[in-house]
């Protein structure tokens, strides 16, 4: 690939996959094959590099259900594509795929995303995302499904289809920039208020901008702050990693007890400097400090439990990560 400088591609991406697996043994062989079509606008800095060893920061943009004309040439119009086309310069990598139906599809992105990163020299560990409306809708959900493909996010007049603490424990160690109108007519603010008050319970990386008086259309003051780019820049993958601290152990030597959940009973003990979680029919399991009330596993932070209080006693614990259920305290040790 030759080198260039501030440039604007159109690309249409085709992947086609085909998977064959023999087992040499009963002589099978099965073949599968899964076709993905994307087009997209891609935008090359002017530090761009050939050079494999200069990786470059990348942002995704997904554009709004407002783009009548669902085409490469449609999307040159769109407000961020045709201003990077014309005046606006950005330090990294820009991707803007074209969505031809009513919603981003999860799937879609991903194979999208596997292919630049095959083409490109992207930086993995600077990977954002964002999108205004139904772009807004489809940040979330990616982050949501994948939150470890990516840096930081910011949606923009757009909200999450699970704005519930599952989601939000999956997004807790990841920065979160929401911009959002406070007349919106269209996308409601309180959605993104329910989604922002959920991720406040399990992090401090989230930043809500509200604009006063102003109704769906935010995404000129969003992509025009230059602030908001430099934050995105700030932010590395590698520091999305859960923090760990150490409580007193007479606050562990508290959770310590059994507890109930559907037909399971759950055994949380202390032991070292550690709780961990026992199931009757599983491994024991060491349980990393997060905050007073919140726990992730240690071999896999995606899951959590968060212990609950009443009148300083406690209650039980829900799962974090995977459901909402209850586990009830049935004893103290």
């Amino acid at each position: 690939m030759k080198k260039h400088n501030n440039s604007f591609f159109i690309i249409s991406y085709f992947m086609l996959l085909i998977a064959i697996n023999t087992n040499p043994i009963n002589a099978q062989q099965i073949e599968q094959q899964s076709i993905i079509k994307t087009d997209y606008l891609i935008y090359l800095p002017p530090n761009y590099s050939t050079n494999p060893d200069n990786k470059c920061p990348m942002m995704i943009y997904l554009h709004g259900a407002g783009l009548k004309d669902r085409s490469l040439e449609g999307l040159k119009g769109d407000y961020l594509p045709w201003h990077l086309s014309n005046d606006k310069v950005l330090p990294f990598i820009v991707v803007s795929p074209v969505c031809k139906t009513n919603g981003w599809n999860v799937t879609i992105l991903n194979f999208l995303l596997d292919d630049i990163i095959h083409k490109f020299n992207v930086d993995e560990n600077k990977i954002y995302l964002t999108g205004h409306s139904m772009g807004g809708f489809g940040t979330w959900d990616w982050a949501v499904e994948n939150p470890e493909k990516f840096a930081a996010i910011v949606p923009v007049s757009g909200c999450s289809n699970s704005r519930d603490s599952i989601s939000a424990w999956k997004l807790r160690n990841m920065p979160i920039w929401v911009f959002h109108g406070d007349i919106d007519k269209i996308v409601d603010i309180q959605c993104n208020m329910e989604m922002v008050n959920e991720l406040r319970k399990f992090s401090k990386k989230v930043k809500f901008t509200i604009y006063p008086s102003r109704g769906h259309d935010t995404w000129e003051p969003t992509y025009t702050n230059d602030e908001m780019f430099k934050w995105l820049l700030e932010q590395d993958r590698k520091n999305n990693i859960p923090e760990q601290i150490q409580l007193d152990k007479e606050i562990y030597e508290n959770y310590s007890g059994q507890y109930k959940i559907d037909d399971d009973t759950v055994t949380i003990g202390f032991r070292g400097e550690h709780l961990y979680a026992k199931f009757s029919a599983g491994d024991q399991i060491n349980l990393l400090t997060e905050s007073e009330t919140t726990f992730s596993f240690e071999k896999d932070p995606s899951i959590g439990i968060m212990f609950q209080k009443q009148n300083d006693k406690i209650t039980g614990f829900v799962i974090l990560g995977i459901s909402n259920k209850f586990a009830r305290r049935i004893n103290q040790n």
